[in-house]
């Protein structure tokens, strides 16, 4: 037996907190099961009626100014608008194209982040390395965890491009054959 959408005047079937998918999500989303969709024919217009202009100010770059942190739908990690990003569509209002091979970096580190203050295209390289995941990590790394530079002759950089240290290489396959020793 299936029960009717709690909604009056709704034909649909209940899915979640006796409501149908379609006021469900409007109750998510708007905080209100009978909100209609606003669209935007203008993507300029989308930013300043999604964006919250008084966001948080970046700790490690504060010269930055507040983010404009997007309040609207997103992919999981970046603002959408129809079917582009949020973030790419406020830099190229405000500061032209992105030119082809180069992406968007947030100098904030807020992924929601429209402000195009705080948007800058680079290389992926730069992208990468300005980020503060493992890629990052291990190319700040000046050395390895024994303490050998990873530097000149004691770098070594295998075929996928990994750096190992040379000393530790020879110290590994040193222990290895004495294991091998009978």
């Amino acid at each position: 037996m299936t029960k009717a959408c709690a909604i009056t005047e709704c034909t649909g079937t209940a899915q979640a907190k006796g409501m149908c998918w379609t006021h469900f999500n409007r109750y998510r989303t708007y905080g209100d099961p009978l909100a209609t969709p606003r669209s935007f024919k203008d993507p300029s217009d989308a930013i300043k009626a999604r964006t919250n202009r008084d966001g948080p100010v970046p700790e490690h770059r504060p010269e930055l100014g507040p983010c404009w942190i997007w309040t609207g739908a997103t992919n999981g990690t970046y603002g959408r608008i129809n079917r582009g990003l949020a973030h790419r569509i406020s830099y190229e209002l405000v500061k032209g194209p992105i030119p082809n091979g180069l992406q968007i970096d947030h100098l904030c580190r807020r992924p929601l982040c429209v402000n195009p203050d705080h948007l800058e295209a680079v290389t992926c390289r730069t992208n990468l390395l300005r980020a503060t995941g493992f890629v990052a990590r291990q190319a700040a790394q000046t050395e390895c965890k024994y303490g050998h530079l990873l530097q000149g002759d004691n770098l070594y950089v295998d075929k996928r491009s990994r750096r190992h240290c040379r000393e530790c290489r020879r110290r590994r396959h040193r222990e290895a054959a004495v294991r091998k020793q009978p």
